[in-house]
């Protein structure tokens, strides 16, 4: 007998094909990627609407492993949200993959009085729909928002004015969906 596991996701456990084996069942595991994403799939869809818009993709440098977490935090400071200051980067929606970083940025923009709303995969439905009015009618600067909230409720977020990409989504296709959404307030 032979067990098979698909996944679009890539994890250490299947990586290592250190797998638990029972009795005589062989288990084996294949990576089958479900979704191929390339940039082209977000021109592809701005040439149909004819809009554009600017995409910033940035680099930090970083020592070790160990420390992508904090250069990262300490990049985002420093060189991405210094530029979101100003009142024209109002509307702006921090896409956050991991719930330990949403949790970090979260403290530091309560730390800061940072004008913003957040929804996450936790967050009472009151209160998603309190986040999201203040963030359409521009009451809040920021909308943090989770991957795994994206994953599990695929909300339409509206009035989205710019998009930044705490780091890249887990899932590929998170990142065009996004940016359409972008699109439709600019229609």
């Amino acid at each position: 007998m032979q067990d098979l596991s698909k996944s679009s996701i890539q994890s250490p456990r299947r990586a290592s094909h250190k797998l638990p084996f029972s009795s005589h069942r062989l288990v084996s595991h294949i990576h089958i990627s479900f979704f191929t994403f390339s940039i082209c799939h977000l021109f592809i869809k701005m040439i149909q609407t004819s809009l554009s818009f600017s995409q910033v993709f940035q680099q930090f440098e970083c020592g070790s492993v160990a420390d992508v977490s904090e250069a990262r935090f300490e990049h985002f400071l420093n060189k991405v949200l210094a530029n979101f200051k100003g009142k024209l980067m109002s509307h702006t929606l921090i896409f956050v993959s991991s719930y330990f970083d949403f949790v970090r940025l979260r403290n530091y923009f309560r730390k800061e009085e940072q004008s913003f709303v957040q929804i996450c995969e936790y967050t009472k439905d009151k209160k998603i729909a309190r986040a999201r009015d203040l963030f359409f009618h521009g009451k809040n600067k920021f909308l943090l928002y989770t991957e795994r909230a994206h994953f599990f409720r695929r909300f339409r977020l509206k009035g989205i004015g710019h998009i930044i990409f705490y780091q890249l989504p887990q899932y590929p296709h998170f990142y065009s969906e996004l940016c359409n959404y972008m699109q439709a307030r600019l229609l």
